[in-house]
Parts: structure tokens; sequence; C-alpha cells
């Protein structure tokens, strides 16, 4: 773990040469200290899964005892600079945006599985969230982290409940149009015509719900 530092940021300021020599710092304060870095990046070495699982098995069932909780276990670490003057922006990261911040929901991995409703009229439609949570933009612009920022490519638009379970938008054709298109374009929805079974015709035009990526 001592290798292992962020590149242009590489939390610099701190004496990591220190902090991660075996003969200093043993359990849960070394595991607070390589929870630290491991936090800071998006990039992490195998070495790393101890100290997240310490990390993230700290919770609670109200939010703010969680965060109180994380930033006293980050707080083990004895983080300072060369010069022993407080650095702001590393007690920034580590008392306000790493115990509020959850990693794992600022990737295109998460993002993709996080769907948004909206009512329209008596139903409610649907699309991948288009937004991140709050916590991932200051965990990503903050100065001393190194995460790749992930990019909504979706249109952004809303689907009926039953476009988002085809995964296709329903667009509105005549009798004529219909017979002309692939088996695999074809919908037809049943409606009432008197006594008679009518039908409305759609193409179907195939969306992706993949919306978030690097």
């Amino acid at each position: 773990m001592k290798n292992f530092i962020f590149g242009a940021t590489c939390l610099s300021v701190i004496t990591l040469s220190n902090v991660f020599a075996d003969d200093v710092l043993t359990g849960d304060t070394r595991l607070a200290c390589e929870a630290i870095l491991c936090l800071s990046s998006g990039t992490r070495p195998a070495e790393c899964a101890s100290s997240l699982a310490k990390y993230f098995s700290i919770h609670f069932k109200k939010p703010w005892k969680t965060i109180d909780a994380r930033k006293s276990f980050l707080n083990l670490c004895p983080v300072q600079n060369d010069t022993n003057v407080e650095d702001l922006v590393l007690k920034n990261l580590v008392d306000d945006i790493l115990p509020s911040s959850d990693p794992r929901e600022c990737t295109p991995e998460y993002l993709n599985t996080q769907i948004e409703t909206q009512r329209n009229g008596t139903h409610m439609d649907y699309r991948i969230k288009s937004t991140m949570p709050n916590f991932c933009y200051q965990l990503i612009n903050h100065e001393y982290t190194d995460y790749k920022t992930p990019k909504y490519i979706c249109s952004g638009e809303f689907y009926s409940r039953l476009e988002w379970e085809l995964s296709a938008k329903l667009q509105s054709i005549n009798w004529q149009t219909y017979k002309s298109l692939p088996e695999e374009q074809r919908y037809k929805i049943a409606v009432s015509c008197g006594e008679d079974t009518c039908y409305e015709y759609y193409k179907k035009i195939p969306f992706s719900k993949v919306c978030w990526t690097y």
C-alpha cells in the first residue's frame, strides 16, 4: 500500500511513507489511513479490500450517525503535512466529503440502476435518472480525489410503463405501415370497438437503459 498514490493530486501533502510503514501503524489506525487513500480514488488495488470492508461496515439506521461514526474512524489516521501546518483541504475531505459520500453510487454501474418516475395524468412514466447524488459532484471535483466523471448519454426522455417494459418507444402507425415492418418491430394493442375488437398499431423503436458511461 505504500506505493498507492493518485497521480497529479497524490495527496502529496501527507507523509505517506511514514503513515504506511509497517512498523508504525497497525489495526484500525492503519485501516483508517488506507481507507482515506482508497476512498479518494476510483482506481483501487486489491489491498483496499480490508479497509473498505471495515469502512462500509460502519452503518446505522440514522444517516447522521453513520456519517459521524465514519468520520471518527477516518480521523484515527494521524495524517499531517511536512510542515505540521493543518491542511484544510485534506480536513475537508476527511471530515466532510468522504463520510457523507458513497463512491459506489458515483459509478455508471450503479447509476444505470436508478429509475426516476414522473406522473403523467393517472400513469407514471420512467427513465434512468439523469443526475448523480449531490455528494458525487463534491467527491469527483475535490482537489485531493481522482475520479472519472460519469456522463449521461441518453435523451432524458420519459417512457410509459409499457414502453419501459418493452425497452422500446411505441410510435403510432397505420395498418399498411405495420404490415410492412419486420416482426420484431411490430406491436399492436387490442381496443374496444363496439361489439368487435379493434387494434392500434405501433412501431417499436428500441432505446437503451444504459445511460451512464465514462
